[in-house]
């Protein structure tokens, strides 16, 4: 993605410029927009053909339920040219839940029967935070029971979001009504980590501890740029080198995140961490925070040239001579003495 086709999802990441003022918050560029997105959304689902197939097999019942632009379901890249003929072709489509299992058959809750030889599951996976407990979970900022939020932290979080929603709708008019789509019951909080990594209460605390930086808890497109601009930041972080704002300015950071993650992605966006057109930006607040500017190529190529992992060759040199890198020099030496 280019860092100006990235301006045209209404994004917090984007910063605040004329441009993106423009683009999202001017009523006849709203509607530029909004027809720009409904014509992506058109071809892709005129690419898959969902209601022109046949249908004995319930290939129609794959079509998405809400436009591409919410990205309320799970999107994918097609790769191979007759992935949906293959589909429609050799796969019976059922869209229920499983009931009961009995020998060489799945009963699912709405009635319908299967006979099966073999069943794969592919259930996903489970973020590996389990071994927190709920109170470590609620002071690090981590996912958890909203029943465990103390009173005084629920009605902190309720304040902080109520005023970042009012600038969310501000910045972003066409958020403010979606289209009728899935929603899970909310039970669990949204990630809470400044930038995505840092725990608010962490750095905080009387002695300035900052023992605890999370790497990979964000949702994105290209994990791999993602978390080369992440340990970078978080090494920052760690080692103290990284001036940090007050707290009040962090929760705010986070509030305004969460809020606006919410209304953007929907279901996928009371995660709080849900980005999918967001990789550019997310990363370039990063760098930016480090003051690296190395993956930066002049204002030309910045707009029009696809941001690749490439771009990253030069930073951690960047990164070195910015902030030093003490252990690894000395490291170095005793390996090249022969220690």
């Amino acid at each position: 993605m280019t860092r100006l086709a990235a301006t045209f999802t209404p994004s917090i990441m984007n910063g605040a410029t004329w441009w993106t003022w423009f683009l999202h918050s001017t009523k006849y560029a709203i509607k530029l927009m909004a027809s720009f997105w409904g014509a992506i959304d058109k071809a892709t689902r005129e690419d898959a053909n969902f209601g022109g197939r046949d249908h004995a097999n319930g290939f129609d019942k794959l079509e998405p339920h809400t436009p591409i632009f919410w990205q309320n379901g799970t999107g994918g890249l097609l790769n191979h040219a007759d992935f949906f003929d293959t589909i429609e072709q050799n796969v019976r489509i059922y869209c229920a839940d499983v009931q009961s299992l009995d020998k060489g058959l799945i009963r699912l809750q709405s009635g319908e029967e299967i006979p099966a030889q073999a069943l794969l599951c592919g259930t996903g996976w489970v973020p590996s935070l389990q071994f927190f407990t709920p109170e470590q979970c609620v002071e690090l900022g981590l996912p958890h029971s909203r029943k465990d939020d103390p009173p005084d932290e629920e009605a902190l979080w309720a304040q902080l979001e109520a005023a970042a929603d009012k600038k969310v709708l501000a910045s972003f008019p066409s958020l403010a009504n979606p289209p009728p789509h899935y929603h899970k019951p909310v039970t669990q909080t949204p990630y809470r980590l400044y930038k995505h990594i840092a725990p608010l209460h962490d750095a905080a605390s009387p002695d300035g501890d900052r023992s605890t930086a999370f790497v990979g808890h964000i949702c994105v497109g290209n994990y791999f740029h993602g978390v080369e601009c992440q340990a970078m930041w978080a090494t920052a972080y760690l080692d103290g080198s990284l001036a940090l704002p007050r707290l009040r300015a962090r929760q705010e950071d986070v509030a305004l995140f969460t809020t606006w993650c919410r209304r953007r992605y929907l279901n996928n966006g009371e995660k709080g961490n849900w980005m999918t057109f967001e990789l550019v930006g997310y990363t370039d607040r990063l760098l930016e925070q480090l003051g690296l500017k190395s993956h930066r190529t002049g204002w030309f190529w910045d707009l029009f040239d696809p941001c690749m992992a490439r771009d990253l060759v030069g930073v951690k040199d960047e990164y070195v001579r910015q902030y030093g890198c003490d252990g690894v020099e000395a490291a170095g030496a005793k390996m090249d003495a022969g220690e």
